[in-house]
């Protein structure tokens, strides 16, 4: 609201003084704008159009053999891909807290797009061109349940128990390879000690057996999605398919950490809502 001009004469009269003042609102509220902010798929729309300028700029210093044009380009390119997934992200979790079942519906959509680029090559010129290319994202349902205010699931626990079975399976691998507690690194102790004050409440129960892992495995399924979705074997084979991997040294082992081991946990919750079957794929000798 423009402050009132009371400088006019008061024999021009109060009715001048009120049409100066509403002449002097129409004046503000013209020249001041709100900002808009745009929405994740116009933002979306945005980056994409920035990724595809920064490709073509980098396929021409690519031509020159500009590599530390290329080497900034492609950070570039790097940071805005990374928006480009944040801003997907967003749009797909709002669509999702607004099902009556965000954890169920995640489940059975499981991915959301986003982009990537890549260098294809053509073997006729022996040239690579950059381009861009659509690619789906694995939905981390921890970050999902952060972004509600009263929790997900059946069970509002659930994460605190995915991340005890993610536990349980550290030290079952640890365990299989022989190593003690006393000689891993100071991460997996932590995860020791977290399970020893577990196992206080079992009963005598190991938390580690096949049988407990594949009873966590369901209860965190109904934890979850809730009754009615029974787990098989093969679900617990695929969590330990990808939950331990060789490391970068030899006589390494690398576990999954809680967020990568979060996104399995709902890529087995989309097999059992489904009933799609696993694949597996080898490489052929050439």
């Amino acid at each position: 609201m423009a402050e009132p001009i009371n400088h006019i004469p008061a024999l021009m009269g109060n009715n001048l003084q009120k049409e100066v003042n509403v002449m002097a609102e129409a004046i503000i509220e013209t020249t001041i704008t709100t900002p808009t902010i745009p929405t994740p798929a116009e933002r979306k729309a945005e980056i994409r159009a920035q990724v595809e300028a920064l490709n073509a700029q980098y396929n021409e210093a690519m031509a020159l053999g500009e590599f530390r044009t290329m080497s900034r380009l492609d950070e570039e390119t790097k940071k805005l891909v990374k928006e480009y997934t944040s801003e997907a992200e967003i749009e797909c979790f709002n669509a999702l807290l607004a099902t009556d079942d965000p954890l169920l519906e995640a489940a059975k959509v499981l991915n959301f797009g986003t982009i990537k680029v890549r260098d294809e090559s053509d073997n006729d010129t022996n040239t690579k061109t950059r381009v861009i290319e659509d690619s789906l994202k694995t939905i981390d349902p921890v970050r999902l349940n952060k972004k509600s205010h009263e929790g997900l699931g059946a069970n509002k626990d659930w994460v605190k128990d995915m991340r005890l079975l993610n536990s349980a399976m550290v030290t079952r691998k640890a365990a299989k390879l022989g190593i003690p507690a006393k000689d891993c690194c100071d991460g997996v102790k932590k995860v020791f000690a977290e399970l020893a004050r577990f196992k206080s409440t079992c009963e005598g129960v190991d938390p580690t057996s096949d049988d407990a892992l594949f009873e966590d495995l369901q209860n965190l399924t109904n934890a979850m999605l809730g009754d009615g979705y029974a787990i098989e074997d093969r679900d617990v084979e695929y969590v330990w398919t990808g939950f331990a991997k060789k490391g970068k040294r030899a006589l390494q082992v690398a576990c999954s950490n809680p967020r990568n081991f979060g996104e399995t946990i709902l890529e087995v919750c989309h097999r059992v809502v489904t009933g799609k079957s696993y694949e597996i794929i080898s490489k052929a000798k050439k």
